[in-house]
């Protein structure tokens, strides 16, 4: 068997006309590099999704 694995994802919405809008994903290296990224966009942002999947 093959071992699992994991990616890592960042997902950010902007405002367009009043309605939140995603804008394209960001995969990531590490779950430490997905919080970075989430947290450097914070403040230009409506909204961020950082998660991961295994």
């Amino acid at each position: 068997m093959s071992e699992a694995t994991t990616i890592h994802v960042v997902q950010t919405f902007i405002e367009v006309d009043g309605f939140p809008v995603a804008e394209e994903p960001v995969a990531c290296q590490s779950a430490a590099q997905a919080k970075a990224r989430a947290q450097a966009a914070r403040g230009s942002k409506l909204g961020i999704i950082a998660w991961s999947r295994s």
